[in-house]
């Protein structure tokens, strides 16, 4: 009778052994689908997301990875390295997430935004139309502050700390003001050479460097306002602090570009270069490289030091920005046709993983 129950148990159970095998066949290819497919996406992101910096030794792989048609001629950082401002003239702000570029957001709507900075509060942003104000913005709080200074389009510039903020734009001064309240900190005065103004802040945010189109570039203290130094040569447009603070680079109309000590004054390094005009110079992160762009020229990455020309990058005729990513492993510039406002676009360059793998 035992023998004929487990029989009969047995013969129960054949039907469902081919479902079991199906359901572990299935289970298996669905895992084995899964890993395949988590490995190849992996890759993707690895091809496509693979981030080397930028240094002297890779400049030769370097290769366009992305392009966005776009006619912007003011490209700012967020001092936490997350976002990346797109600054098109007379437009609202066009925000991108710093490792992707994807856009995230819109800022200033329905406003003819012309200059734009971030703070290193990511609650507070600063931006001018074509007037004579700057705005600055709070938005955690929902408060805004007008600030009316005493020159058209006055560019502007957060200090590290972001409590000041330094406006420039077309005068013959440049001005400190508190960002709590707006009132004027201290007005910084260049002399009778009326020209656009240019501030920026040293990385310590204890000097001020204020560029003049029309004029020469004066370093001021900026806790008590006074002149520091005045470098001697005249009509400068793009220039940028070496990470340390000890070197300031700039470009000049006549299409050189110096890099001045900034305690001494000295001219560490200076060169001539085939561009009408040099519109805009930028430090790698690591200060050992610096890229410059400007009218009628290449885009040339030069060591830093010695301002010897390490690679060149074929450019249309304006270029106005080039900058790099912070964590240098991109090179982004902004420009086009001087005239025919269609044609200019932002290119990204980088080290594709493809152009390592084959070493060229």
């Amino acid at each position: 009778m035992n023998r004929r129950l487990f029989q009969s148990e047995s013969a129960m159970g054949k039907p469902f052994l081919p479902f079991r095998r199906w359901a572990k066949r299935a289970f298996r290819f669905r895992v084995v689908t899964l890993l395949a497919l988590t490995l190849v996406a992996a890759i993707w992101f690895a091809f496509k997301f693979y981030r080397e910096p930028i240094t002297s030794q890779n400049l030769s792989l370097l290769r366009p990875i992305r392009t966005i048609e776009k006619d912007v001629w003011q490209i700012r950082s967020s001092p936490d390295r997350t976002r990346l401002a797109l600054v098109s003239w007379e437009q609202p702000v066009d925000i991108r997430e710093m490792q992707t570029l994807l856009p995230i957001q819109t800022l200033c709507q329905s406003r003819k935004v012309i200059h734009f900075a971030f703070s290193s509060d990511p609650n507070v942003i600063a931006f001018c139309e074509n007037s004579k104000t700057v705005e600055v913005v709070n938005r955690e709080i929902d408060r805004s502050i007008q600030i009316a200074t005493a020159n058209p389009q006055p560019k502007m510039e957060f200090s590290p700390d972001g409590r000041l903020l330094a406006t420039g734009g077309y005068g013959n001064a440049a001005f400190l003001w508190s960002v709590a309240d707006g009132s004027l900190v201290h007005q910084l005065n260049i002399g009778s050479a009326t020209g656009g103004l240019t501030a920026r802040f040293s990385p310590d945010g204890d000097t001020l460097a204020i560029g003049n189109r029309n004029g020469a570039t004066r370093l001021f203290d900026v806790s008590t306002g006074t002149e520091r130094l005045v470098l001697h040569k005249e009509m400068s447009q793009g220039l940028e602090f070496h990470p340390s603070g000890d070197r300031l680079a700039i470009g000049y109309t006549d299409g050189s570009i110096v890099v001045w000590e900034t305690v001494s004054g000295r001219r560490v390094a200076q060169k001539a270069t085939p561009a009408d005009e040099i519109y805009c110079v930028a430090w790698s992160p690591d200060g050992n490289l610096l890229a410059s762009c400007g009218r009628n020229g290449d885009i040339v990455i030069w060591d830093g030091p010695t301002l010897t020309p390490l690679h060149r990058f074929a450019a249309p005729p304006w270029v106005i920005y080039v900058c790099f990513s912070p964590d240098g492993a991109r090179l982004i510039s902004a420009g086009g046709d001087f005239i025919n406002t269609q044609t200019r676009k932002v290119r990204v360059w980088g080290v594709p993983l493809t152009q390592r793998l084959l070493g060229r």
